[in-house]
């Protein structure tokens, strides 16, 4: 009974469960219904992040290429075609250094100005900090060492303007003591949630949240850490978390869950008691 039970859990978890994290079935053809696109909108929400320096960095190069060659820079020509009449023939009057000095601060930020261009139209948060983006991988030993090492092999080779720098954790044991004093604006959080319907991992679920929302209380110009979780568990506190990725149910229900009757919507308080 219990082999033919762990076989039973052995195929809802591999077989049946991972295909639709890669929207595709084992021949390859597309799922119709799968979490691929979720995962696949988190990874380009993320990727603007990580492109934002690079793109920054070009517009910034069209505007300086554009302005100098055309001998139009922004608020020097605000000001000759709209207070033309008031500019002295020698081109010293107060107004035009002015400009001139408009000019000279906007171009020694145009990455921040274009940065903050870049998040509005994105949608992205506007205090965040410039530059290198930090992830924080935070999971079981051997799943947040794995993709640590996947997400740093695969930025191995990339330009130092489009990379991320990734460290793992364990959430339920040492992610506050290691990195909630090194949260910083922009910092991004993914976590593995266990699913703590079930009596036994509802104390580990609990904990990963608490974790989370001591991260998220680490708050500087508005901008707390970005944090999205995976997990089983439809049930998330929005507060907390910016996201949250439910996996589909493979398995049948345990006697426990059906026992505690908890709702998708409800958090796990009644089940920690």
């Amino acid at each position: 009974g219990g082999v033919w039970l762990s076989a039973r859990e052995n195929e809802s978890i591999t077989p049946e469960g991972a295909p639709p994290l890669g929207g595709n079935n084992g021949a390859g053809e597309p799922l119709a219904e799968s979490q691929a696109p979720k995962l696949r909108a988190q990874g380009r929400r993320w990727a603007l992040h990580i492109l934002e320096t690079p793109w920054a960095w070009i517009l910034s190069t069209m505007y300086i290429f554009g302005t100098i060659i055309g001998g139009s820079p922004l608020f020097s020509a605000i000001r000759r075609r709209g207070w033309i009449d008031s500019i002295e023939p020698s081109g010293q009057d107060a107004l035009t250094y002015i400009c001139l000095i408009l000019d000279s601060i906007l171009y020694s930020f145009l990455p921040l100005f274009f940065s903050i261009i870049l998040r509005i139209i994105q949608g992205r948060p506007l205090t965040a900090r410039l530059g290198k983006r930090t992830i924080v991988i935070g999971d079981v030993p051997y799943v947040n060492q794995l993709i640590e090492s996947y997400v740093s092999k695969m930025f191995a080779e990339s330009y130092s303007i489009a990379s991320v720098e990734c460290h793992g954790a364990n959430a339920v044991d040492h992610l506050v003591h290691r990195f909630t004093h090194r949260v910083v604006r922009g910092l991004l959080i993914a976590v593995g949630r266990p699913d703590g319907r079930l009596f036994s991992l509802t104390k580990a679920e609990s904990w990963v949240l608490m974790s989370l929302q001591q991260c998220k209380s680490i708050v500087h110009l508005l901008s707390p850490p970005e944090i999205i979780t995976v997990g089983h568990n439809p049930y998330h506190n929005t507060k907390v978390i910016d996201s949250h990725i439910a996996l589909e149910r493979r398995r049948p229900k345990f006697f426990c869950e059906m026992l505690s009757d908890v709702k998708e919507d409800e958090p796990l308080s009644r089940n920690a008691n």
